[in-house]
């Protein structure tokens, strides 16, 4: 019965590519992307000789802290370089034991959830984690589902991803305007000034959900 599912096409939910996600040929995994105003999913289908014991994914580069998530500063280069300069983004691999089956670097920076963050192991930055899961489309293919909390320079902000990975092109529309990545670039910093301006006139506390 697994074989048979593996040969059908997959039945893909419009959730999975919905506010300008979608679908990226990484043969052999497919990469459905989506995303909402705090919140990227990624999934990754898994070849099927490949058994989901054993999985692991492991994260690299920064991340930061579920109380930090409004003071993200600067992104990433809106370039198709795979190489992740940034030092405010991070960076996962995927593997099946000692086996690397995808490795990506994320365009923008992501924080921990609350749940993750209750505790001090993140500030070496040595054992990091976020939560992962095996997902299943309609005909119980699997894919493994990466959920990526955007961080951002101050709070009220949403940041819309292009891509969901520094591999990945950008949409030929922004290649087109060769100001896109200045202007987005510029954005982000004026928009942390304001926080900082803000956060010195005691206009906004330190805790935006007011917890303390």
């Amino acid at each position: 019965n697994n074989n048979n599912n593996n040969n059908k096409p997959s039945v893909i939910p419009a959730s999975w590519t919905a506010n300008n996600g979608g679908l990226i040929d990484m043969p052999p995994y497919n990469l459905y992307w989506s995303q909402d105003r705090q919140v990227v999913w990624c999934r990754f289908r898994i070849p099927p000789d490949v058994p989901s014991k054993d999985l692991t994914v492991e994260w690299s580069g920064h991340i930061y802290r579920y109380a930090d998530r409004f003071t993200a500063v600067g992104t990433s280069s809106l370039s198709s370089s795979s190489n992740n300069t940034n030092n405010n983004t991070a960076s996962f691999r995927i593997s099946h034991g000692q086996q690397l089956l995808l490795q990506g670097d994320l365009p923008h920076p992501i924080h921990y959830t609350e749940d993750d963050d209750d505790d001090d192991e993140h500030d070496s930055e040595q054992q990091q984690e976020l939560d992962w899961e095996i997902d299943r489309d309609g005909n119980d293919q699997r894919y493994i589902l990466l959920t990526l909390p955007k961080a951002t320079p101050m709070y009220g902000m949403s940041i819309q991803w292009k891509r969901p990975l520094q591999q990945v092109p950008l949409p030929s529309a922004d290649d087109d305007n060769t100001n896109k990545s200045s202007q987005f670039q510029q954005a982000w910093d004026e928009a942390h000034i304001m926080f900082r301006e803000k956060m010195a006139k005691g206009e906004i506390p330190k805790r935006p959900d007011g917890l303390p």
